[in-house]
């Protein structure tokens, strides 16, 4: 098992803004965060390409 930067047995002072805590509450995740957004934006071209691929093929 690989050690990850994160401990939650470090103490670090919780933040109080609400963009900082969510920064601070999804390290952990930060990868998963990353694939899930590529995922999302590959689906939405996708999409909209396959979309425009078959108006163009119905035109004809």
């Amino acid at each position: 098992m690989s050690e990850s930067s994160y401990s939650p047995l470090k103490e670090e002072k919780i933040p109080r803004r609400p963009f900082a805590y969510f920064w601070y509450v999804s390290k952990p995740f930060k990868t998963l965060v990353i694939i899930a957004i590529v995922a999302v934006i590959t689906g939405s071209v996708a999409g909209q390409s396959s979309a425009y691929f078959l108006s163009l093929l119905s035109m004809r």
